[in-house]
C-alpha cells in the first residue's frame, strides 16, 4: 500500500481525516518542527529504496 493511501485510510487527527493540507500536518504535527522532521528521516530509513532518479524528501533537509 503506498503511504498516501494508508494515511487516507488510517490516519486521523482528532475526527478529522488525513487530507495532505498544510493545515492537517500543523494540526497533526503542532509546532514541534523536530518531530516532523523525524517522520520524513525514518520514512528514508524503513522504505528501502526509490528509482535511480527519484529522491526522498529527506534528501532535501540538512543534516
Amino acid at each position: 500500500m503506498k503511504p498516501k493511501a494508508f494515511a487516507k485510510q488510517y490516519v486521523r487527527c482528532g475526527r478529522k481525516k488525513y487530507d495532505n493540507s498544510t493545515q492537517f500536518y500543523r494540526d497533526y504535527f503542532g509546532s514541534d518542527c523536530a518531530l516532523l522532521v523525524r517522520a520524513i528521516r525514518e520514512y528514508r530509513h524503513k522504505i528501502g529504496s526509490h528509482k535511480k532518479d527519484e529522491f526522498y524528501l529527506a534528501d532535501l533537509l540538512k543534516n
